[in-house]
């Protein structure tokens, strides 16, 4: 009935029909899904088969759902659900607006004056929401939160204001992206994107489209201009080690700040700090909007240098694009003349202080903004993220917070002992959620006897034995993942995959080959000659079902890996680039072709066709097509080949293990679940540093535990003769 009557509810507050458009592409304009101050990855839900169950609001109870916060008949809500107790409450401790002498804002020595009220004590900002204000939708682990955003609020958002006056932003292009992908009702694509998209077309509005100083091409002349053959000033413009611990993680959540860094450095005989690892502790002190003044000496000569340049050159980095806006009192940008009237930030825990005061400043310029995420999955404190800039339960109010209550991903034993394990954070948030509806409670295991370092085979054997057991799953659900703090706890395992012939990958680190040894060009060059392919299967002709030829485009792909002499015809290649371009490579080449294109054509005609198109001649075609491949591509091959000369069906088909750091799977899922518990040095220091530093650790497996939707193996620490390695204790 209860629920019947929010349906009902639903209809009526929300019934002024939507304005569809066509196409949801993203805008990716000036958008890093990577900066120097290390990759953002986000919690994309793949878990709920429906649109999101929305649960009670906080300790106060409240409305369940999206119910009214767009409706045309919601504008009598009383001023404190929209406001709060105050709106400076927003701020924790005033912890966003430090910024009385603005780290990363060109040229900013003074108090912000960007109409907005300034606190008198900092000079930083205080939020001032809009007619409605702010909104906060929590998605525990699983609960369905993108789909409820996707299905649910936009689209009433849509209905009320249009396409054209709804815009959603996250954090990274990947994001952003499955965000419009997943649209119901699509918007523009000048509406979905990345905050640092939205920032730059705001700014170009004012200021002219701000070129960016991270290109390669203007990367290139800081290293030869500026930097020169100085080590500490040189950079590479790439990230500086993204979703690992990183090298440098100035202070951030875990109170372990740069010249703590650099003393331990010292200590221990290090090199000294890179450029870019300077400039990684530079953008974390500027995301948590720290004073220049109170910045380590240390980072002062690069920190000047790139500011003159950038200043000389008339650029701006990935940062000032964000600070320059908010300093400008910016507002959202228009798009077609309509501006924005309903704002949606997903992944809001993972925003730094400043993308954070940022969206706070945009509050001012619409009616609602809506900011969804979980506190409890923060985990990218050493870029500058804070749980508590997004959702401090202590000071936002409950009647404007909506938590999602019901978890399609984690079974009963599994949410158990995640939320057991949270409850060790002093800073934890208290979110009340149910466990998967289902009949399997879910199993969790600790293994006093395997370790990842000293035992890798042992896991090995038992990744093997889980993904048989997983076969009959569907989807993510039969997948096993095995995860770590840091990157380099994972090489034995890896080794010993290898070894073993056991495919992997990282879909959500693609770019990483140590991670992702099958790539999809590999694949494809494989099952050309292998498998359910065209060679096999044929295709239906006068006669039935019959073989083919490769296509130029085909033919083109797998070509381009094989040493010319003694196989091609002189020209061979650029005749088959030159058909592949003129007949878009769906023709199918026909057997007078094979003259023009092989040495031997005959021998390919009576001979090599006959073998591909064998079943039972698998690993002798793979042989030919080894040693048939340049000596490059023969040594980048050989471990896909090795596996599909051992069990083809691995090759068929995406990996089915997923290796890599918890950072770096946040949002993914997979039926079994491998943990270590050890941690780096630098993860101890943190963790003994500041009790933020020890909650850190607690949230960052507490991601890692919630990824499995079956079994969570929990691993034993490492250790090194008499003596374990750092880790947390089960």
């Amino acid at each position: 009935m209860a629920r019947r009557q929010e349906d009902e509810a639903e209809r009526d507050a929300f019934a002024t029909p939507s304005s569809g458009h066509e196409g949801h592409e993203v805008d990716e304009s000036g958008t890093p899904d990577r900066t120097w101050g290390g990759v953002c990855t986000t919690d994309v839900d793949r878990d709920s088969p429906q649109a999101g169950n929305t649960g009670n609001v906080g300790t106060d109870g409240g409305s369940s759902g999206s119910e009214g916060l767009f409706s045309p008949a919601n504008n009598e809500v009383a001023e404190d659900d929209l406001l709060g107790a105050h709106p400076g409450s927003f701020f924790k401790n005033s912890e966003l607006g430090t910024t009385a002498r603005g780290a990363g804002i060109i040229g900013h020595k003074k108090p912000y004056q960007n109409g907005q009220e300034n606190s008198p004590a900092t000079g930083a900002p205080v939020a001032v929401p809009g007619p409605e204000g702010e909104f906060h939708l929590l998605g525990p682990p699983g609960t369905g939160k993108t789909t409820a955003l996707t299905r649910k609020w936009i689209p009433k958002a849509i209905a009320r204001y249009g396409p054209k006056a709804v815009a959603v932003c996250s954090l990274t292009r990947t994001a952003a992206a499955e965000l419009a992908s997943r649209q119901v009702v699509a918007l523009p694509r000048e509406r979905v994107g990345t905050l640092h998209s939205f920032a730059r077309r705001a700014l170009a509005d004012i200021l002219g489209k701000p070129e960016l100083a991270q290109i390669a091409e203007n990367v290139e002349r800081w290293n030869e201009e500026i930097a020169g053959g100085r080590p500490e000033l040189r950079l590479s413009g790439s990230s500086n080690g993204a979703l690992d611990a990183p090298k440098a993680s100035a202070g951030g959540s875990s109170g372990f700040t740069p010249e703590d860094r650099r003393r331990a450095a010292r200590a221990s005989q290090r090199a000294a700090p890179t450029g870019d690892e300077i400039m990684a502790d530079i953008e974390v002190l500027r995301h948590r909007m720290v004073p220049v003044d109170d910045w380590p000496s240390s980072l002062l000569p690069l920190w000047q240098a790139w500011q003159a340049w950038k200043h000389d050159e008339q650029l701006f980095d990935f940062t000032d694009l964000i600070s320059v806006a908010l300093e400008n009192g910016t507002a959202p940008p228009l798009l077609d003349g309509v501006a924005v009237e309903a704002l949606f930030v997903d992944e809001a825990q993972d925003f730094s202080a400043l993308e954070m005061a940022l969206v706070r400043s945009w509050q001012e310029h619409v009616h609602v903004c809506v900011l969804s995420g979980d506190p409890n999955q923060s985990i990218f404190g050493f870029r500058g993220a804070e749980a508590h800039a997004f959702h401090d339960a202590a000071s936002f109010s409950a009647k404007r917070t909506y938590v999602l209550g019901q978890s399609y991903r984690l079974p009963k034993n599994v949410q158990a002992k995640a939320e057991a394990w949270l409850t060790t954070a002093s800073s934890a948030t208290p979110l009340s959620y149910k466990p998967r509806e289902s009949d399997d409670a879910g199993t969790v295991v600790r293994v006093p006897d395997t370790m990842v370092a000293r035992h890798a085979g042992s896991l090995a054997s038992q990744v093997a034995s889980e993904l048989k057991r997983l076969e009959p799953m569907e989807g993510d659900h039969n997948r096993v993942m095995v995860l770590a703090s840091a990157a380099y706890i994972l090489k034995p395992i890896l080794a010993e995959l290898r070894r073993r012939r056991i495919l992997y990958c990282n879909p959500f680190q693609a770019d990483r080959g140590d991670w992702n040894p099958l790539k999809t060009s590999q694949r494809h060059i494989v099952t050309l000659f292998v498998g359910p392919c065209p060679y096999l299967t044929g295709e239906d002709g006068p006669g039935g079902r019959e073989p083919r030829l490769w296509s130029w485009s085909e033919l083109k792909q797998w070509t381009d890996v094989l040493q010319a002499k003694g196989l091609l015809m002189h020209g061979a290649k650029a005749n088959i680039i030159a058909r592949e371009a003129k007949k878009r490579g769906r023709v199918i080449m026909d057997h007078g072709d094979l003259e023009r294109v092989f040495v031997d054509a005959a021998s390919i005609r009576a001979d090599i066709l006959p073998m591909i198109r064998d079943p039972k001649r698998v690993a002798e075609t793979l042989n030919w097509l080894r040693d048939q491949m340049t000596a490059s591509h023969a040594r980048r091959l050989s471990f896909v080949l090795d596996v599909a000369r051992h069990d083809i069906r691995q090759i068929m088909a995406p990996p089915r293990v997923v290796i890599g750091t918890i950072h770096s799977v946040k949002g993914g899922t997979a039926g079994t679940v491998f943990l270590s518990p050890d941690i780096s040095r630098k993860h101890e220091e943190e963790r003994r540093r500041s009790p933020e530093g020890f909650d850190g650790i607690i949230r960052l497996f507490y991601v890692g535990m919630t990824r499995a939707s079956s079994k969570l193996v929990l691993l034993s620490p490492t250790r090194r003769g008499q003596r374990l390695t750092p880790h947390v204790q089960w």
